[in-house]
Order: structure tokens, then sequence, then C-alpha cells
């Protein structure tokens, strides 16, 4: 039941190297070294960038590839089993292979695929925002009001809505069911009396522009988020807090986890997530971990736009047997509830949590340059 909408904002990055920097960014906060760079991945104990190698000192930088380099030319590629360089080479040349992550070169020719076996997702480099390594404090727990909300949450009708999303069959974003999906999530969000529109938008995807909306769908390479995200950060919006759920209905005993991946900026929301859950959906087991290499969803766009957010997925995603296949129906899940209202519920308690307490600054977001 994933959502997989991508930010646009790809750099051309004349006359600097590819570079691979061997430490954790939390322990690089305030260097002289993040001025010299532009970062365009983070994982936990490493980091991609793009910049002049002059500067570095030491074995901790590694030129990938020399100047002048086209992130446009390269993608990551998110792995389903860790070390899997094979899956990647169905991609392009791999440079680098790293746990569940490979950096591949494009060919001139490469026309990237919605789906690949063994792959989660393959995602365009994209430079972070300045703003994306801020940590972030909001305050206070226990709340009537949340309780009263997460208390209303009812299976039945989630479940419900799962259905009706499920029976458009298809909601790839150039079908026609697509817009119908679109048309039936702006009514029903209307019909809780919030405001909703439609917003559509071109991009471009293995050479054909397609129009496509900003609601529900599933699309190559993190679109519909990464373009929201971008025009958040060029227009000075103020975005609290942004909560992604992909593939939370699996949850066989062992298994039977949220887990919540967190980058630095996110750090005390993932905190702060954890502390809700226990306090709203105590039966919920949910592990919150630093890991900001984990961008194969939606949450990474607002990452790299310099906004927090946190993913929460399923802990046995990689052992999913319906992952991304036409088997991925409601029907193959309904042993594991409650474990799916359980996920909606502790998000559920958070946005509001976060709206209700959390002081209403405006973050000095920093879109990306004039040369992305």
């Amino acid at each position: 039941m994933g959502i997989l909408l991508l930010t646009v904002c790809l750099v051309t990055a004349t006359g600097q190297d590819l570079l691979l920097i061997e430490q954790d960014i939390r322990d690089l906060s305030g260097s002289s070294l993040l001025e010299e760079v532009e970062v365009v991945y983070v994982s936990t104990d490493w980091l991609l960038a793009v910049g002049d190698s002059s500067f570095a000192n030491g074995s901790d930088v590694v030129i990938l590839e020399p100047g002048p380099v086209e992130l446009a030319g390269y993608s990551l590629v998110h792995l389903r089993t860790p070390g899997d360089s094979e899956s990647a080479e169905a991609v392009g040349e791999v440079l680098l292979c790293r746990d569940r992550v490979a950096l591949v070169r494009l060919g001139e020719e490469t026309s990237i695929l919605p789906v690949y076996p063994g792959v989660h997702l393959v995602q365009p480099l994209k430079v972070y925002s300045r703003s994306a390594l801020e940590p972030f404090r909001p305050a206070t727990l226990d709340d009537p009001v949340i309780t009263g909300i997460v208390d209303a949450v009812d299976e039945d009708s989630l479940k419900a809505n799962i259905q009706t999303l499920e029976d458009f069959e298809t909601r790839l974003c150039i079908t026609q069911q697509f817009y119908d999906a679109c048309v039936w999530v702006r009514d029903r969000i209307l019909f809780y009396g919030i405001s909703a529109d439609i917003e559509d938008f071109e991009f471009t995807f293995s050479g054909t522009t397609y129009t496509s909306y900003n609601v529900v769908a599933e699309k190559p390479g993190l679109i519909g988020s990464g373009i929201y995200a971008a025009q958040a950060a060029a227009n000075g919006d103020s975005i609290i807090a942004v909560i992604n759920l992909d593939m939370i209905l699996f949850a066989p005993d062992s298994l039977r986890t949220l887990f919540v991946p967190y980058d630095t900026q996110s750090t005390f929301l993932a905190f702060d997530m954890d502390e809700i859950s226990a306090t709203y959906v105590p039966e919920l087991d949910v592990n919150i971990q630093y890991a900001p290499g984990v961008t194969y969803s939606d949450h990474a766009s607002f990452w790299q736009n310099g906004f927090p957010a946190l993913l929460g997925i399923e802990a046995g995603v990689n052992e999913n047997p319906f992952y991304h296949l036409e088997t991925d129906l409601l029907a193959n899940y309904l042993e594991f509830f409650p474990f799916g209202t359980e996920c909606a519920k502790a998000a559920i308690a958070t946005l509001p949590y976060m709206q209700i307490h959390c002081p209403k600054v405006s973050r000095a977001v920093s879109p990306v340059s004039d040369s992305e």
C-alpha cells in the first residue's frame, strides 16, 4: 500500500568532484568541511557530496568521480538485500555499494523503469538544503483532546478507505484511475470539513512529459513530494512536522514493529513520536533509529529541503512477500490487524500534538542554490 511520489532540483555541478566523505554528519556540524561542499546523500556514518576535493586532508574524503560532474547522470539505488550490487547493475554502473544503498552512473541511453527486481526505489541525487542539519525541539505530553482524537480512529473505516483506493485497480500517475483516485481523496478530505484541492504539475520521466496531481498515487522517484517540498522551501513555508506512513500492514509476530528512521534535523521529532506513541498507543512497538540513509520514501524530499520529517514503515518490509506486487492487497494483510490501525493512531496522535504544543515559529529554510 506504499505511496511513492521527487524534488526536481537536480544540480549541474560543473567543475566539482563527486565525493565520498567517511564521517558521521552529526560530527561535522559547524565544521568548515560542510561549507566547502553540497551534500547530496547522508547515511549513518558516511555521506556523498559535490565539491572541490583540494580542501580535504587525510583519508576521510574519497573522490568517486572527478569533476566536472552532472548529478542528473547518477542515481541512488535502494536495495532490498544488503550488498546486492547485481540488482543495482540493472540500473547503471555501480560506483559504490554499501549495505542497502548503491550509487550508480547512468548510461547515456538509460531509461529508468518504475520497478526493478530487488530494488526499493531508484532515486536521483539531489542537494540537501543547508537547514537540513538543524535540530528540532517541541514540548509536553498527555492531552485529553489528543486522547479523544485517537479514540475516534475506527478500524473498519480505515479498512474501507484502503479498499476504496484498491478498487481503482491502479494509481499509476499517468492513468485515468489515478485522477479518479485524486478526486475521491479530495472529496473525502472536504467531507471532514478540511480545505483541499488538487494541484497539477508537469514532470518528465524517461524522456516523456506528463501532467500529474499532488494527492495520492504511485509515482516513480518521489516526484510529487519533491515538487511540494521544494516549493514550500522556496516560499519560506513553516512546516512543523511531516509524517509519512509507507507500508504499515505486514506484521508477523516476530516483526510487529513500526520502524521510524530519522535524520539530524528530525531527532527530537522522532523521540517525541516515540513518547507520544507510548502515551496514546501503548500497544504499538516503535523502533526509532538514526538512519539518514533511509531515503526511499517521500519523507526524504522534506529532509532534503530542510524540514523535520519521519518515515513510519513496517519493520518487516524487506520480508513482505507482497511488496510492490499485484498481490499487495488488503485481503492479504487482514490477519495482521490491528497493527496497521495502531500505526495510523501513532501518526494521528503525533500531528495534533505538534500543532497544539509546538511554538509557532518560522523555520528559516534555505532553498537550494541557483545552480540546482
